[in-house]
């Protein structure tokens, strides 16, 4: 038995809560005990009954947040949509600023060296 202990958390940091679905799952079937039904079940949450009755025996998460909600579940925010594109980005920047970036006008400074030497030639000479 050469297993790690287990040890306190460090100071200054906080304990994570951890949400097991297993749990929810549970509390849910006693409560369906309690209840007799899944329409009783589902008429005391304010869900549907089947929507109960999936995620005790089957594990499905509901897709509406009220449903998640109702349920006990962490219900998770939509993802921000970029302002520029609209599309959601796994990054921090945004690809089609980068191409407007690459796509900015340039100066030539070479061009504008020599036609500031073919100008002052034709001036001086």
């Amino acid at each position: 038995m050469n297993k790690k202990p287990i040890l306190p958390p460090r100071r200054g940091m906080t304990s994570i809560a951890v949400h097991s679905l297993k749990n929810d799952r549970k509390l849910i079937y006693l409560a369906y005990r309690d209840c007799g039904t899944w329409k009783a079940l589902g008429e005391k949450l304010g869900i549907k009954p089947l929507t109960a009755y999936r995620f005790v025996c089957y594990g499905t998460k509901p897709r509406s947040a009220a449903e998640q909600i109702a349920l006990g579940l962490p219900v998770l925010a939509p993802a921000p949509v970029c302002a520029r594109c609209g599309i959601v980005h796994l990054a921090k920047r945004c690809p089609a600023m980068k191409a407007d970036l690459s796509s900015k006008p340039r100066r030539n400074w070479r061009a504008m060296a020599l036609l500031a030497g073919v100008l002052i030639r034709e001036w001086l000479g």
